[in-house]
C-alpha cells in the first residue's frame, strides 16, 4: 500500500506561508523593526553630531594656527572632542523629544 507524498508544508512547517504570517509572530517582527528604526535614528543623530564637531573643529584649527600644523592638529582635536560632547548631548535630547511626540 503506497501513501501519497507529503506536501512541502508538511515537511517544513516553519516555511509554510500560513505559519510565517501567523498573528502571534507579526507583533514580534513589528516590534523588532521599530526597535531597529529607533536605534538607527539614534546612531544617525550621533554620527551627524560627530561630523559637525569634526567640521567645526577643523575650521577652528585652520583659522587659529594657519602655518603651524602641529598646533592646527591640536586645536582641531581639542575643539572637535569638546564639541562632540556638546552636540552628542543635544542629539540625545533631540532623540528623546522626538520619541515623546503624541502623533
Amino acid at each position: 500500500m503506497s501513501y501519497p507524498a507529503p506536501s512541502p508544508a508538511e515537511i517544513h512547517p516553519a516555511s509554510s506561508r500560513i505559519d510565517l504570517d501567523s498573528g502571534s509572530q507579526r507583533p514580534n517582527r513589528l516590534r523588532k523593526a521599530r526597535h531597529l528604526a529607533r536605534i538607527w535614528n539614534r546612531v544617525w543623530l550621533q554620527a551627524l553630531a560627530a561630523l559637525g564637531a569634526a567640521a567645526i573643529g577643523s575650521a577652528f584649527g585652520y583659522l587659529v594656527a594657519r602655518n603651524d600644523h602641529v598646533m592646527e592638529f591640536f586645536f582641531t582635536g581639542a575643539v572637535g572632542i569638546g564639541l562632540f560632547f556638546v552636540f552628542s548631548a543635544f542629539a540625545s535630547k533631540l532623540h528623546r523629544s522626538r520619541r515623546r511626540r503624541p502623533y
